[in-house]
């Protein structure tokens, strides 16, 4: 474990440094790419709780009886949606390179992607650090965040062409996938919390 912290720390250090640069083919990059797709889904389910628990305390001035969120409830739920989502992306990413007659396989697409999002990780640490501190801030680094990610897709997916379908039309479709994946996730998300909400309000 001490050794994977290592090599990861290092792994972190050159990515924020050049994270296209360093997307080479290889079991550690793959692995150290998948790690950071995992953190950056784990600080957004717990950037999403510390909004969550601020807006129940704003709320609990109007409705004092409304419940707290839980970490443990709302982060892992959010978690759990962010993973699927992340899947559905990383998917998308590798069948794009596959369009591009790219020879790299899923494993290795994905942690292309995970390697040149890394250093949203930085911006995510950020965001949950103001959330405690200047929350009114938390809208613009997510957003730095969001629109950081799309850059990442956009270039892991062109760091696979290796000719096969122009980049161009491969984008668009990629991006309308991506597009309707994100909808179908997001929509489960909110149906669950209607549902939720509903069976609240019949309990009580």
């Amino acid at each position: 474990a001490k050794q994977f912290a290592s090599g990861y720390f290092q792994f972190l250090k050159n990515a924020f440094k050049s994270p296209s640069a360093i997307m080479e083919s290889g079991n550690i990059e793959v692995r150290n790419g998948i790690v950071s797709l995992v953190l950056i889904c784990f600080l957004g389910a717990c950037i999403f709780y510390r909004m969550m628990s601020a807006a129940a305390t704003v709320t609990r001035t109007l409705v004092p009886d409304i419940a707290t969120p839980t970490f443990f409830g709302e982060s892992v739920m959010v978690f759990f949606f962010l993973l699927i989502l992340t899947l559905f992306v990383g998917f998308i990413i590798f069948v794009s390179g596959k369009m591009m007659k790219s020879s790299f396989s899923f494993l290795e697409a994905f942690g292309i992607w995970g390697t040149i999002a890394t250093p949203a990780i930085a911006i995510l640490v950020l965001s949950f650090l103001f959330s405690f501190l200047l929350i009114f801030f938390l809208p613009i680094l997510l957003g730095l965040a969001t629109t950081y990610m799309g850059i990442s897709i956009i270039v892991a997916i062109l760091k696979l062409d290796n000719g096969g379908v122009d980049p161009v039309y491969t984008l668009i479709i990629a991006n309308v996938l991506i597009g309707i994946a994100t909808f179908i996730v997001f929509w489960s998300y909110i149906k669950t919390i209607i549902q939720t909400f509903i069976g609240g309000l019949t309990g009580f």
